[in-house]
């Protein structure tokens, strides 16, 4: 054997021991289920995203940057790998046609303490409901109308109109509320000290239409 050939050998070994003793990137797996909140069952084709906020270069990035998307599977299912660096924050998205946006702030440090990070997300699945006020003759000035809207969860997308008194004769109103679907809402409604009251189950992707007729 030559030199040149012994040189070569012994650059080849020392590249092969520096591979090997290079430590890998460390992942962690974000996995976990899309379920409707109300009756547990799967959601399927929903869009989950995976946001990250990070500090570049010594500056805080305020914004959020998508690191990726995932189509749930027919049982809910999504899963994420994600390279361990310096995030300050992790955010988890979930997007589909009538429901409501899901959006969950995530610590890193609990994301990477494990191998594996498990989620159950519970949506929110939508339905309407579209009250129709109208005062009938024969019509007074001082006619009045109590509407209440109850419903026992917090939802700055739902109805924003949950409590009006209608005042007057002229009278002839109607609004559409989203709600959340396959939820009771109690609707009450006070005239002349009658009180009326009605359960209302919201139907998923439905419009359920009350009227009010006095």
């Amino acid at each position: 054997m030559n030199f040149k050939s012994l040189i070569f050998l012994v650059q080849i070994f020392f590249v092969l021991i520096f591979s090997s003793c290079t430590k890998k990137e460390e992942k962690t797996f974000i996995k976990g289920y899309v379920l409707i909140a109300e009756n547990k069952q799967p959601v399927d084709n929903a869009v989950v995203n995976l946001y990250f906020q990070s500090v570049a270069t010594g500056v805080y990035q305020g914004n959020y940057e998508k690191i990726g998307s995932y189509i749930t599977s027919s049982n809910g299912y999504f899963e994420f790998s994600l390279e361990k660096k310096q995030y300050t924050s992790l955010k988890i998205e979930v997007l589909k046609h009538n429901f409501f946006t899901y959006q969950q702030v995530l610590n890193p440090d609990n994301v990477f303490a494990t191998k594996t990070y498990t989620l159950t997300l519970n949506v929110h699945a939508k339905g309407w409901l579209k009250s129709i006020i109208k005062n009938q003759p024969p019509c007074s000035n001082n006619d009045n109308l109590l509407y209440i809207l109850n419903y026992n969860y917090s939802c700055g997308e739902c109805c924003n109109i949950v409590n009006k008194a209608f005042i007057g004769a002229n009278v002839d109103t109607s609004w559409i509320c989203p709600l959340y679907a396959y939820s009771n809402v109690i609707l009450l409604w006070a005239f002349n000290n009658n009180v009326h009251s009605d359960t209302i189950h919201i139907l998923f992707a439905d419009t359920i239409v009350r009227y009010i007729y006095y």
